[in-house]
């Protein structure tokens, strides 16, 4: 498999993991518990930003390596302006909420859950793009462009800038029952045992 193609489902398996993250958050909200709104500001935000800066560059040089790949890129460069717009929704939402205006739940989780859906469908769908138009496409992306895996690496640091604060939030944990971590915020497992 080739560098990029690697990358991007490096990429995946971390959006993955955010995708969980802001789903459990959601539920607490949907519960009548207080989500970590600013984690869920911070993750959506980096969701956007991967999906323009990373995913985006990437499709587009595999259009260009191989033009069978051209029916994909416009599937996958909808999805990405679809994602982008919803994100932002939710974004300014949460802003709503953050500046302490009053919410409805269905304002939040609505479009919250429909992200997280959307964003599932498009990860898989756009994970067997690649894999099918992989050996002749993307062999071209890995010989001939050393641009486009250090872009690879700079949309990686988008993901990375949420560890701190997903850290921080980890941080203020404490053991449920279970012997669980459990989040103070919105009572709901980690699923990691400390």
């Amino acid at each position: 498999m080739t560098a990029p193609a690697n990358a991007l489902f490096v990429g995946h398996r971390h959006l993955r993991r955010l995708l969980a993250m802001l789903d459990r958050q959601a539920d607490a909200f949907q519960r009548g518990r207080t989500p970590d709104v600013a984690l869920m500001r911070d993750v959506i935000d980096c969701l956007n930003r991967y999906v323009e800066a990373g995913e985006g560059k990437l499709v587009d040089q595999m259009a260009l390596e191989n033009d069978r790949f051209a029916p994909a890129r416009v599937v996958l460069t909808t999805e990405h302006q679809i994602l982008v717009g919803l994100g932002e929704h939710c974004l300014t939402v949460l802003d709503d909420v953050i500046d302490g205006q009053i919410v409805a739940r269905a304002t939040l989780t609505n479009p919250t859950r429909r992200l997280i859906r959307l964003f599932r469908a498009h990860l898989a769908r756009e994970h067997g793009y690649v894999r099918r138009y992989q050996p002749g496409c993307l062999a071209g992306v890995q010989n001939g462009s050393r641009r486009t895996v250090r872009e690879h690496r700079a949309s990686m640091e988008i993901l990375g800038d949420l560890r701190d604060r997903i850290r921080q939030a980890a941080a203020k944990t404490h053991k449920g029952l279970s012997g669980a971590l459990v989040c103070p915020a919105c009572d709901i497992e980690t699923g990691s045992r400390a």
